[in-house]
């Protein structure tokens, strides 16, 4: 009995030390990481001192996700970009189990038990909400631009942001990045002046249509003065 409650007191405290390990840890990967030359746009970033707190962690290793996606062309990445891709995967997974795999498990496990009527029942139950919560999910993130950047409106060829002024901009088209159903990349060449237009006060998460493809970019962390002025119309009209 004595050494039932012994090892009922210990199992707390060593449950307490594996999570204050398991946060170190994740500190110190994160810091190790991020103390390697981090190149975006041409300059280089360090860090030397550890995170304080959790809060710091995750902040930081955002930065260091979005910092990782840029290159020298793009002038523009959004900051939930691997998080829509990883929601779009998962999305499709999902509706490929519940369309197939559950029904099939079904017939499998309860094949003679189970009434074909029944069997169609669950199936299509199944396969209409997997289907149904995959196409309402790309519906909501297809406009959402994974990166933006500047090319050539002749060659069609990516230009370095770094390497242009603000002058030279104005005679450049935009090619923006976005994903389709099948989360593979769809590529958008405009030019922002003449192929640009006001979203419709209807369509959720979208503050501009490019060539008629409707597109949403975050206003708070976009340079483009050109897309600006189309966002801030349709901001001005919902309120209106």
């Amino acid at each position: 009995m004595h050494t039932l409650r012994c090892i009922g007191k210990i199992t707390p405290l060593a449950y307490r030390i594996v999570c204050i390990n398991s946060r170190v840890s994740a500190k110190r990967t994160v810091v190790f990481w991020s103390q390697q030359n981090v190149h975006a746009g041409g300059g280089t970033r360090s860090v030397s001192s550890a995170p304080n707190n959790e809060n710091e962690v995750g902040n930081l290793a955002s930065q260091l996700d979005m910092d990782s996606n840029k290159s020298g062309t793009a002038f523009y990445v959004g900051p939930f970009s691997s998080l829509a891709l990883r929601l779009k995967r998962v999305s499709l997974t999902t509706c490929f189990v519940g369309t197939f795999g559950l029904p099939a498990a079904l017939f499998i496990k309860h094949g003679s038990a189970v009434p074909m009527g029944g069997q169609l029942a669950v199936a299509g139950t199944a396969a209409f909400a997997a289907v149904g919560s995959t196409l309402l999910l790309s519906y909501c993130f297809n406009p959402y631009v994974h990166k933006l950047e500047y090319v050539d409106p002749e060659t069609g060829a990516p230009v370095d942001n770094n390497a242009i002024s603000e002058k030279d901009k104005t005679a450049l088209h935009i090619r923006a990045t976005t994903r389709t159903l099948l989360s593979t990349e769809l590529q958008t060449v405009f030019d922002p002046v003449n192929d640009v237009t006001v979203a419709s006060s209807v369509r959720p998460f979208c503050n501009f249509v490019a060539a008629g493809v409707p597109m949403y970019c975050h206003p708070e962390i976009l340079s483009e003065q050109r897309l600006l002025k189309v966002i801030s119309a349709k901001s001005n009209r919902s309120h209106a």
